[in-house]
């Protein structure tokens, strides 16, 4: 996620742009959503579109609570923790 604020943060400063849009295939779905529901990205980013992220996992279960695709990861709690997934 740090990674993408800083290449977001270039990118508005060389192009002068306001927000990006941001897209996302597969497991890079993960830092987008994160970025933007958490670390201040809503306010740069216009359009976050993912294809194929697993955003409620791939599987729910009580073993490998740390796996990406579990739900039950912690990332995965805390990135599915509010009401909606949409973020204004």
């Amino acid at each position: 996620t740090e990674r993408l604020a800083a290449f977001v943060a270039e990118l508005r400063a060389r192009t002068g742009a306001e927000r990006v849009a941001l897209i996302g295939n597969s497991r890079g779905g993960y830092p987008i959503r994160d970025f933007v529901a958490h670390h201040g990205g809503a306010r740069h980013v216009s359009h976050a579109i993912t294809c194929g992220t697993p955003n409620r996992g791939v599987f729910d279960w009580e073993f490998n609570e740390g796996s990406e695709f579990n739900a039950r990861s912690p990332f995965l709690r805390r990135l599915n923790a509010g009401a909606t997934d949409v973020v204004e």
